[in-house]
């Protein structure tokens, strides 16, 4: 009986010890499987605070963005107003040169009595609408270019507060281009006096001074001007490349006598030389011409005998075997040369003159009125704004990243060492992997919506600025 008593407390002392071991290695198993779950639940609880950074940042951004585009609306819209009242009270003028020296025509009389009166109402009326423009374009640029860097700090100082309110330990960096500089630098002031001037177009906007303040007898004056105001005012792009006023009658008469005068002044030369010798003819000091081939050391030809501001409408030739008379709008002049006795056609482009005059005559009245050919951007104000970079949608500009970091408990840090120590019989060696400092990283950015299938597909990438439909969406997994 003591025999098998000592064989059972043996047995039953093998097996406890036994269950001891498997139990410590159960509870180690698990102890280690809480380590792996804590390190989970923390890497996925900085990537939510990255998320959030990002997400908060790249909203404000687009929502600044937003606020950007309707001042720019703003800005454009105003200066709607501005070109028509130009515009009419320019043509209030022109009607006034051409009706008050008729004092002898009654009508005439009448629209020049209505001038004088109602003169006075249009130019207070231009004075209020220079100085709306000029505030609303000084103000809104300034708070155009403020917005964004504003919008950035707010959203960094919120998202700050809100992930320290949730866990002190938590520390997140912010890495945003607007803290560097001025994201919505750019000025599109020429896109917003073109949208202004489209606008304007269709609107009954130009003209509408007449005929209530007076009669006019240049009722497609107010129009034309529109039409190139944007370039006078602000350097927009002309669609025609150049201003042309041609219904404003002083540029068009002045136009018209300076063709007329150089298409003389070539004619003369020409006579001079079918009489021989040289001389004065008329108004014109004009030689003799003795030779169209000169060559200017480029391969090509020159009429050195005529003057240079005829030179540009003048095309001179040699006849030839079968070759008809030189032909444009205003006809040829056909001479023979004293050198050789050649028949010579020359030939004077009218229309080409025309053309160019028009636009010389254009300047030099814009200027006249105030309006030079190189427009004074200062004078307006302030800008209508863009961001700094041309390629806004598939730049890193609008974008933003936000780090987040947090140090491991140094008590699961130890748990975790012990628990290798015990799974390894005390032959693991240490570790730092739970003690390194790791940064989750996820980035956000704020765009126009230009893609296929988009809403706003079709709007240009010049008129984006002025559409107020900035999106935002996270772009970058964590890191």
């Amino acid at each position: 009986m003591a025999k098998n008593l000592r064989c059972c407390e043996r047995g039953t002392m093998t097996l406890t010890m036994s269950q001891l071991f498997l139990g410590a290695i159960t509870f180690g198993i698990g102890t280690f499987r809480g380590t792996e779950a804590y390190v989970s639940f923390h890497q996925e609880t900085l990537v939510g605070h990255a998320n959030y950074a990002a997400s908060k940042m790249s909203a404000d951004h687009a929502r600044a963005s937003n606020v950007i585009a309707n001042d720019n609306a703003i800005s454009a819209a105003i200066m709607g107003p501005r070109f028509a009242v130009e515009a009419d009270n320019i043509t209030m003028d022109q009607n006034a040169m051409i009706a008050c020296p008729q004092w002898g025509n009654p009508y005439m009389a009448m629209v020049c009595s209505r001038y004088q009166q109602n003169k006075p109402r249009a130019l207070a009326k231009l004075t209020w609408v220079r100085a709306k423009q000029l505030f609303l374009w000084s103000a809104l640029g300034k708070l155009s270019g403020d917005m964004d860097k504003v919008a950035s700090l707010s959203a960094a100082e919120q998202v700050a507060n809100a992930i320290r309110s949730t866990d002190s330990d938590v520390s997140v960096r912010i890495d945003d281009p607007s803290s560097r500089q001025s994201i919505w630098g750019g000025s599109n002031t020429t896109v917003a006096c073109t949208l202004a001037q489209k606008d304007t177009l269709s609107s009954p906007m130009p003209g509408a001074a007449f005929p209530m303040m007076m009669p006019t007898l240049l009722a497609a004056l107010p129009k034309a001007l529109v039409q190139v105001l944007p370039q006078a005012i602000c350097g927009a792009l002309s669609n025609t490349g150049s201003i042309r006023l041609p219904e404003v009658p002083s540029v068009a008469k002045q136009t018209d006598a300076d063709c007329k005068t150089l298409e003389e002044e070539m004619r003369c030369s020409i006579s001079r030389t079918s009489r021989g010798g040289s001389g004065g003819c008329g108004a014109f000091e004009a030689r003799e011409v003795t030779s169209l081939e000169e060559d200017d050391n480029d391969g090509s030809t020159r009429t050195p005998t005529f003057s240079k501001e005829v030179r540009p409408f003048l095309k001179c030739a040699p006849m030839t075997l079968g070759s008809a008379p030189r032909q444009l709008a205003s006809g040829g002049y056909t001479y023979r040369a004293a050198s050789n006795g050649a028949l010579v056609t020359c030939t004077f482009d009218r229309d080409k003159c025309d053309t160019d005059k028009l636009v010389e005559n254009t300047d030099s009245y814009l200027q006249e009125l105030g309006l030079p050919s190189i427009p004074d951007l200062s004078s307006l104000g302030g800008s209508t704004r863009e961001p700094s970079d041309a390629d806004w949608n598939h730049s890193n500009l609008l974008r933003a990243c936000a780090y987040a970091s947090k140090p491991v408990d140094e008590k699961v840090a130890g748990l975790s060492d012990a628990v290798r120590n015990l799974a390894s019989f005390g032959q693991a060696a240490s570790s730092n992997v739970l003690r390194k400092r790791r940064e989750y990283r996820t980035c956000g950015k704020w765009y126009f919506p230009d893609g296929p299938g988009s809403d706003f597909s079709e709007v240009s990438h010049d008129h984006q600025p002025f559409v107020a439909a900035w999106k935002w969406s996270l772009v970058a997994g964590r890191k």
